[in-house]
């Protein structure tokens, strides 16, 4: 199942339709209340594709310009023969409500 939002993803698991993976910043206050409950997966290692993007009619500013330079110069190659970087440190599988 695809949802639009978070909240909608939230709203399916909350309404017993299944799991959802989402940033543990987006279902903390959830946690906290003990509407949601973190499922702990040390085996499973997430990655994700991210983008960089700007407004499409205005040119860059220059800290634009030099933080898109650093984001260049990142040592990605460096990591060959290490662990990829994952989201599992800022992802959280979420499971049904507690109720």
């Amino acid at each position: 199942m695809y949802c639009e939002s978070p909240e909608a993803a939230k709203a399916a698991v909350r309404n017993g339709i299944g799991l959802g993976i989402l940033f543990r910043d987006i279902v903390e206050p959830d946690i906290r209340r003990g509407e949601l409950k973190i499922i702990k997966t040390p085996e499973l290692k997430l990655t994700i594709k991210t983008f960089v993007v700007r407004h499409k009619n205005r040119p860059l500013s220059p800290y634009g310009r030099d933080f898109l330079t650093l984001l260049r110069k990142w040592p990605s190659k460096s990591r060959a023969g290490k662990a990829p970087l994952t989201a599992n440190n800022r992802a959280a599988i979420i499971a049904s409500a507690i109720i």
